[in-house]
């Protein structure tokens, strides 16, 4: 979805290294539902569809198993591990994600030729690494940003003078 709450479409196409998927089978479970990679082989995936050159931050959702801790990495980004751990609710049933535990935030990633690649591999000491789901976030061009903080600036100045 975009900012507006429109579908937009990426394609997500999984690579090597990947062992298989495991179902909750509870319905669409965000953190049941995953893909896996284990003996210490990274599995990847590419997400494409996106603007060339656009920035965008990822978050990508972990296992609720404490023992599959997940390295996560984006070539020029580094890594980023999650631990493992269930996104529990608070009282309004809302699930509540912990960065570095449920999930882990790549800021900034810019899609080179539209696309941003990604590997996972089991963290030290873990016995799988877990892909659950993932949140692609576009992020507008600084001009853009410039040009409707411009606008809203304009907006008050005229208000004010009224």
């Amino acid at each position: 979805m975009d900012d507006g709450g429109s579908a937009t479409d990426v394609d997500v196409a999984f690579g090597l290294g990947w062992v298989g998927t495991f179902e909750s089978g509870t319905g669409n479970n965000l953190q049941g539902d995953r893909a896996y990679t284990q003996f210490q082989s990274t599995g990847w995936f590419t997400i494409s569809g996106l603007e060339v050159g656009g920035s965008y931050n990822l978050a990508l959702i972990a296992s609720p198993d404490g023992s599959h801790g997940t390295d996560y990495t984006i070539a020029g980004a580094g890594i980023e591990t999650a631990t493992g751990g269930s996104a529990g609710t608070n009282v309004n049933g809302a699930l509540i994600f912990t960065e570095g535990v449920t999930h882990v935030l790549f800021e900034n990633i810019v899609a080179s030729g539209g696309e941003i690649t990604i590997g996972i591999k089991q963290a030290s000491g873990s016995s799988a690494a877990v892909l659950s789901g993932l949140q692609v976030q576009s992020i507008p061009e600084p001009s853009s940003a410039a040009l409707l903080l411009g606008l809203g600036s304009i907006a008050l100045i005229l208000r004010r003078r009224r």
